[in-house]
């Protein structure tokens, strides 16, 4: 049995001792008392790699072939033609609002989404809104804000659709959420 340790929480520690694993592997994301540093706004981790990467570097260990330098997101085409129909014939360069996240102190209000769309509109962008099946009303609301300012957006649907959209944008705007990593993942700029 192995056991990587991702964050050292007390709930891998208390796991490792029930399984007992043969080897052990630990990553610690916050190490001694850098949960304090991250508490005073000093947090060590902004500067540091990515998450992909370290945890690219755990698979490194186990290994020791290496991994792949530059990882990437694969899109399944057969998502084409619907992502096409989602972002429409955009009007200037699409740039996608992420705005879904399960946690609500990263959630944005809706003035604020809207605002930058409409200030993405005004600069030749074409804002695609981005969100979860949880979010469309989130998406209504800038949409009821914009007023007749054209915007396309996509709430809900599957991962490998919203991959196909991502894929499809010049650059991402988004809360610290899953799609954001998608983005990143497929080479996308992002803006977090």
């Amino acid at each position: 049995v192995l056991q990587v340790h991702q964050q050292n929480k007390v709930r891998t520690v208390l796991l490792a001792a029930q399984l007992q694993p043969a080897r052990r592997l630990r990553l610690v994301k916050r190490p001694g008392f850098g949960w304090l540093r991250a508490v005073i706004g000093r947090d060590a981790i902004l500067r540091a790699p990515h998450q992909v990467l370290r945890n690219l570097r755990v698979l490194d260990e186990l290994d020791g072939a290496g991994s792949p330098a530059d990882p990437r997101l694969v899109v399944d085409e057969r998502f084409r033609d619907q992502a096409e129909a989602v972002i429409g014939r955009p009007d200037g360069m699409p740039v996608g609002l992420v705005l879904g996240t399960r946690h609500p102190t990263k959630q944005w209000p809706a003035r604020h989404w809207a605002r930058l769309a409409r200030d993405c509109r005004q600069h030749g962008a074409w804002p695609v809104l981005l969100g979860g099946a949880e979010d469309a009303s989130l998406i209504e609301a800038i949409g009821r804000q914009l007023g007749q300012a054209p915007v396309a957006s996509l709430a809900g649907g599957s991962l490998g659709l919203l991959a196909a959209v991502l894929a499809r944008l010049r650059a991402v705007v988004a809360v610290d959420s899953g799609p954001a990593h998608m983005a990143a993942a497929l080479g996308i700029p992002v803006v977090s």
